[in-house]
């Protein structure tokens, strides 16, 4: 993997990933039974097959004070977040829907993953960073210099001095008229879905047994 990594960087210009990217390393946070805040912290689990994240699956009530630390871990749209600990590598996009907080709610990420937020000077296009970081060569590559024995680690310097491709807009252009046309044919593979799930219903013993509750 290191070999076809750095064939591919030497065809284009590259950085660091902290050059690119600003870091942020979630902090630990507190539930609160009486809380009146609503934080969602996303896994690597909530990332789905399209690269965004999901839903969070753990939501949890916290103080004002503990709110307020967690707006520094707040998850913007075209945020990346990565796992360093466990699944590391897993790698997925903030979608426009994250919440803003207007109703005292927002989603953060788990002490697993690190938030990346490409700059908005000098940065990196988003996209051209998660078609990057979860190719399936580059996720290897990740995989071989993590640490750890029972629990796979990346560090937080292998981490920012990761080297990344910067292409030209060209090629970024025709990053995001892929990753759209991706998301199109998952949005045709949905309907699709939905379809069959309505066609068995239709079918025997399906809609004889619809909403049976014994």
């Amino acid at each position: 993997p290191r070999e076809k990594v750095d064939a591919l960087l030497t065809k284009t210009e590259e950085a660091l990933l902290m050059e690119v990217a600003d870091l942020i390393r979630p902090v630990s946070l507190t539930a609160s039974d009486d809380g009146e805040y609503t934080l969602s912290e996303a896994a690597p689990g909530d990332i789905t097959a399209r690269g965004f994240v999901g839903e969070p699956g753990r939501t949890f009530k916290v103080d004002r004070a503990t709110y307020n630390k967690a707006v520094n871990q707040q998850l913007r749209p075209g945020d990346l977040i990565v796992a360093i600990k466990g699944a590391v590598g897993t790698v997925g996009i903030v979608p426009d829907t994250v919440p803003t907080g207007a109703e005292n709610a927002i989603w953060t990420a788990g002490q697993s993953m690190m938030i990346v937020r490409p700059k908005k000077r000098g940065g990196i296009s988003h996209l051209v960073l998660y078609e990057y970081l979860s190719n399936s060569t580059v996720q290897k590559f990740i995989h071989s210099i993590a640490g750890g024995t029972a629990i796979p680690t990346l560090a937080m310097k292998d981490l920012k001095e990761f080297r990344v491709p910067v292409p030209e807009q060209a090629i970024v252009d025709s990053v995001e008229t892929a990753f759209a046309d991706r998301s199109a044919v998952f949005e045709e593979i949905s309907l699709l879905e939905k379809k069959l799930d309505d066609m068995r219903g239709q079918a025997w013993p399906h809609k004889h047994l619809k909403g049976a509750n014994t």
